[in-house]
């Protein structure tokens, strides 16, 4: 049995075992199936008895593993099995996890997981921690994240190309088209210098911009084939590729993967079928194929699963950096550290990698260019560094000090390696530049301010010391300039003053010291101000002042004001409002109310002023902060008087009357003379000398009504959730309103003295009052918050009372046990209780609101823990209490605040627990005698109904009622009005039974009542034993 293993031969899983026993058996018996059947075909016989063998081996674990009818897995034996397995597979796969840390490698990939997960039948978890406690990574890449970004319409452009080369150029000395494989060859095409096309891979990205940019608009006028493509590639190159370094180094890439040898591997990757490229053989030989174009092996692996079309995507055992050698030869290696650190190729073993002259870094020995995004240096020819350099040269030579720079920077680019011979030019150009700065500084600043006459001069000036210095440039651009504004003064020869001066203004933007134009100016003045507007604005006690805009160019403004009726006869006679302004109008508030004013309004330009335009005005201003309100009976008006004025008119208007009030009022008015319920209004008027005065101002129409005093409110419950509300407003007639939280609940006349609002259940309440008046609403003094929320019950039946006696140094007392259950559903925004028990010695013997927080015995209790016990607890040391009182007050949590219910209360009076001690007593001359002491726990209030009875000596009765009783005593009830911590009676006992009989029987006594919850306990007293 020991050589078979169960779960290889049927397939069991056992990391974490199979649960389900019909499984179990459906396996093994498929299996004894398989292996029957083989020994049916088997003849020899040695092979027949190694199938029996393992026939008899299944058998044999299924009767050790499952139950007789095969429903159940008999754990004891079928989980150390699968244990073992998982220990001998974890022991192997441990074993195999050190050998491949022995090999260098220090990374594993999730589907490396998996392959040793389904080879191994462990749990993921348990692989994992093979390859984790092995001091492996577990890495989780996507295979598809690293897929190459192309700019946009690549594919579209590699077309075109290719439709390119198959097209002749009509012109028979054109450019050969079939030499444009990719936009480098297609940029030396159309700048006919395919000779070159090496110098134009080498370009700066903005200088093949400036070949694309002007060849798609030169292109676009074209209708032939070969026009309308290269205006297309032209366009497309421009916006797509050369427009940034990024969208370029993108394309590089995808001429790699256009590429002939990817494009065929690709071909045959689309026919073979999908099993195919998932078999890791023939997958890792495509991945490491497409290596030799794109090193990156995660990029490599995008690439294989996007031609592939594979989805889910394929994912190998082992990622690998891997990088191809000038021979040939692809070598790979764990990470490109590790290729870095070895730099040899496993094949040749020459170096792998270079050294960038730019920056210094390791880059692929085969790279025309450094990859990194902040280099990009171009590992160009010397021939493309002298060409460059002689460019610089020659700029230099004629003083082109930007150009030699620009080429000179090429040159550099070409061959970081002739550092020497570009410092040595670098250096000539910066000391004939330094040269050459002073001056030609100054000749640009004065062509930056447009001062092109004076830019003449110090051109000239310049040429004559420094004949060499190229200033061309300069030359062309300021004699442009003069002979523009030549043109322009000549072609207004004959026309108007006005026009010519327009036309100067013109000019002089462009040419800010043009003689002729400056000259004209200076001497003709310009157009006055066609009109000239004086409005005083009494409201805001300003005077506006507007005037006419002028059809001249380039002139402005000046305002001057004289006090009077004589105007400013120049621009320097009077008070300066406003100068050399384009605004035509201006408010004028540094004035005092009746004053004259004059104003005058001045064209100016060039600082020659035209006549003026004159115009007078006076303000009559009105008063300020003009307000009417109710006072006591009557109206009370209050205004600020403006300056110089002499007192204020003031006019009342009713019912379409108005009635002069007072002529000489200051600053204010009493008016006595209204009445409640009627209309007015006001009009305030300024009086200034001379009888004038200013437009007035009026006032909103106002109603003058009873006014009331301030008032209080108090409210009182009437019935559950009805309250009576009361207020203390005097006046009668009054309209009132009383609102709770905010809306109306009930309307009222303040002589009803109160009135009943139903408030809503179950909620907080403010309630305040709003009385009308004075035309206005007036609120309460105070307002009132009630909480309608009602408290939790009190289950009086469930609610039950311990007591216990309790004997100490002080004599006897009794512990109080009170459980208050509480009835009903508990509302779900309680949040607890409070509670406290009194008794009749209390002063207050039920608890209110009023007391919470203040009385010490008033208790709290959360919900969660009268939930956990069921019950509120109470426990109490008593004497002689006989009633207690019960108050619980329910807690409701409501908008962040705790709102406390009216209580809900409860009596329990305490029952007694009472000794009654007896004894009977027989004497000569007494007779036959009962005596009784009762005590208790609380002072005796009454004595219970009692029997005395006998029985023969030699027996026993349970009650007064028993067949062998005989009843010689009735003792009747007594309520005491006194109650009395101790009772003491002796009763005589009247009886026909004879003494002889008496002296021999038993004595019994009974109590009539025992349902009043009351214990009595009947006792003999001391030296008695119910015989006499």
């Amino acid at each position: 049995m020991a050589d078979f293993d169960v779960f290889d031969m049927v397939g069991l899983a056992f990391d974490p075992p199979e649960t389900n026993a019909r499984q179990v058996k459906k396996k093994i018996d498929q299996k004894k199936a398989e292996l029957g059947s083989a020994l049916g075909r088997e003849t020899q016989q040695t092979n027949r008895d190694a199938l029996q063998a393992q026939i008899d081996y299944l058998d044999g674990i299924a009767i050790q593993i499952l139950s007789p009818d095969g429903k159940k897995l008999i754990d004891s034996a079928f989980k150390p099995l699968a244990d073992r397995k998982t220990a001998a597979e974890l022991s192997s796969l441990s074993a195999t996890v050190e050998l491949l840390a022995l090999t260098g490698g220090h990374t594993v990939t999730e589907a490396t997981i998996r392959h040793y997960k389904k080879e191994s039948r462990l749990s993921v978890e348990h692989v994992k921690k093979a390859f984790t406690d092995a001091g492996f990574e577990i890495i989780d890449k996507d295979p598809l994240a690293a897929i190459p970004k192309f700019p946009t319409n690549a594919d579209r452009i590699y077309s075109e190309l290719a439709a390119l080369r198959r097209t002749k150029d009509p012109n028979p000395n054109g450019a050969d088209t079939s030499v444009v494989a990719d936009l480098y060859s297609f940029a030396a095409y159309i700048s006919n210098d395919t000779e070159n096309i090496a110098l134009y891979k080498a370009m700066d990205t903005k200088e093949l911009w400036g070949i694309f940019d002007p060849a798609s608009r030169r292109y676009s006028q074209r209708n032939d084939d070969l026009g309308k493509l290269c205006g297309s590639l032209s366009a497309a190159a421009k916006t797509y590729v050369f427009n940034s370094d990024e969208n370029r180094a993108a394309y590089e890439k995808h001429l790699v993967y256009r590429s002939v040898e990817l494009t065929k591997l690709f071909s045959t990757m689309k026919r073979a079928p999908e099993a195919t490229l998932r078999n890791p053989r023939f997958a890792d030989s495509c991945i490491k194929s497409i290596c030799e174009f794109f090193s990156d092996f995660d990029v490599a692996l995008a690439i294989y699963n996007k031609e592939g079309e594979l989805d889910p995507p394929y994912i190998p055992i082992e990622w690998k950096y891997v990088i191809k050698c000038a021979c040939g030869f692809v070598n790979e290696y764990d990470s490109e550290a590790d290729a870095k650190k070895a730099n040899a190729c496993n094949n040749c073993r020459k170096p792998l990698f270079k050294k960038c002259d730019k920056c210094k870094r390791l880059i692929p020995i085969q790279a025309e260019k450094c990859p990194f995004s902040d280099c990009g240096y171009v590992f160009a020819s010397a021939a493309l560094f002298s060409r460059f350099f002689q460019q610089a040269e020659a700029a230099f030579r004629r003083s082109d000090f930007d150009a030699a720079r620009q080429y000179l920077f090429q040159a550099q680019t070409a061959a970081p390696g002739e550092k020497a011979r570009i410092d040595r030019l670098n250096n000539q150009i910066d000391k004939k530049e330094h040269e050459f700065s002073e001056p030609i500084n100054s000749l640009r600043q004065l062509i930056t301010e447009r001062k092109f006459n004076t830019a003449k001069t110090e051109l000239g000036s310049i040429i004559r010391k420094y004949p060499n210095l190229n200033v061309a440039e300069f030359d062309q651009t300021i004699n442009g300039e003069l002979a523009r504004a030549d043109r322009l003064f000549s072609s207004v020869s004959n026309s108007s003053a006005s026009k010519k001066a327009d036309m100067c203004i013109t000019i002089l933007m462009q040419c800010v010291d043009y003689p002729p134009a400056l000259s004209f100016l200076r001497a003709t003045t310009p157009i006055p101000s066609s009109s000239i507007s004086v409005v005083p604005v009494s409201g805001t006690g300003v005077i506006n002042v507007s005037w006419g805009h002028s059809t001249e160019q380039g002139v402005s403004y000046r305002l001057v004001r004289k006090k009077g009726k004589v105007a400013p006869s120049s621009e320097n006679d009077g008070e300066l409002l406003a100068d050399k302004t384009s605004a035509t109008s201006f408010t004028d508030e540094r004035i005092k109310p009746g004053q004259i004013y004059t104003y005058s309004v001045f064209t100016v330009r060039w600082d020659v002023y035209s006549s003026p335009v004159s115009k007078t005005g006076i303000l009559y201003a009105d008063v300020k902060n003009f307000h009417v309100f109710q006072r006591q009976t009557g109206m009370r008006i209050t205004w600020d008087s403006p300056d110089n004025s002499r007192g204020a008119t003031v006019v009342r208007i009713c019912e379409g009357k108005n009635i002069t009030l007072t002529d000489e009022a200051h600053g204010s008015y009493e008016d006595s003379g209204t009445q409640y319920g009627k209309t007015y209004t006001y009009r305030v008027f300024a009086n200034y000398d001379g009888n004038n005065r200013s437009p007035g101002v009026e006032s909103s129409a106002i109603t003058p009504l009873p006014i009331v005093d301030s008032f209080s409110i108090r409210a009182t419950q009437v019935r559950d959730n009805v309250y009576k509300i009361s207020w203390t407003v005097k006046q009668r007639g009054i309209d009132l309103r009383v609102m709770v939280n905010g809306k109306l609940s009930v309307e009222a006349k303040s002589e009803d003295g109160a009135a009943q609002a139903t408030l809503p259940k179950e909620t907080f309440c403010k309630i305040n009052v709003i009385a009308y008046s004075g035309g206005k609403w007036i609120s309460s003094e105070n307002s009132v918050e009630v909480n309608t929320y009602s408290s939790v019950g009190i289950d009086k039946k469930a609610t039950s009372m311990e007591e216990s006696m309790i004997s100490g140094r002080n004599g006897i007392s009794y512990r109080i046990d009170l459980k208050i259950y509480l009835s009903g559903k508990i509302p779900s925004n309680v949040s607890s209780f409070y509670y406290t028990v009194r008794t009749a010695k209390s002063t207050n013997r039920w608890a209110t609101l009023e007391e919470i927080g203040k009385s010490p015995d008033i208790q709290k209790v959360s919900l969660a823990t009268y939930q956990k016990q069921g019950f509120i607890p109470y426990q109490d040391f008593v004497l002689n209490e006989t009633t207690f009182f019960i108050s619980v007050f329910t807690c409701y949590s409501a908008g962040g605040k705790e709102i406390v219910s009216e209580p809900q209360k409860m009596k329990i009076d305490r029952p007694l627990s009472a000794n009654l001690f007896w004894s009977v007593s027989y004497g000569m001359f007494d007779g036959l005698k009962l005596m009784i002491e009762l005590s208790g726990n609380k002072s005796i209030e009454y004595v219970p109904e009692l029997y005395l009875c006998v029985c023969d000596a030699g027996q026993f009765i349970a009650s007064q009622d028993d067949k062998n009783a005989e009843l010689v005593m009735k003792v009747p009830s007594v309520d005491l009005d006194t109650p009395v911590t101790e009772y003491r009676k002796s009763y005589s006992v009247k009886t026909n039974l004879p003494a002889k009989y008496l002296k021999k029987c038993r004595y019994f006594l009974f109590e009539q009542d025992t349902t009043s919850g009351d214990n009595i306990m009947l006792r003999w007293k001391q030296g008695f034993s119910g015989k006499v």
